[in-house]
C-alpha cells in the first residue's frame, strides 16, 4: 500500500469550500442571535410600512381618472 506525501496532504483543497461556508452560517447564526431582539423589531417595522393600508388607499386613489 502506497502511503500519500505528508505535503500532498497539508496542500489538499477537497472540502475547503464546505468548511468556509460552515465557519460563514455559524457567523450569521450567532450574529442573528446576539441581535435577535433590534432584528425582530426592525423586521416588523418594515413589515408595517409596507402593508400599511393608507398606502394601498393612496395607490387606488391615484389610479382613480
Amino acid at each position: 500500500m502506497q502511503q500519500a506525501h505528508p505535503a500532498r496532504l497539508v496542500h489538499s483543497k477537497k472540502g475547503f469550500g464546505t468548511l468556509e461556508m460552515v465557519i460563514i452560517i455559524a457567523v450569521m447564526l450567532t450574529v442573528a442571535m446576539l441581535f435577535r431582539s433590534t432584528l425582530s423589531q426592525y423586521a416588523g417595522d418594515l413589515i408595517d410600512s409596507v402593508f400599511k393600508e393608507s398606502i394601498i388607499a393612496e395607490i387606488d386613489d391615484s389610479n382613480q381618472p
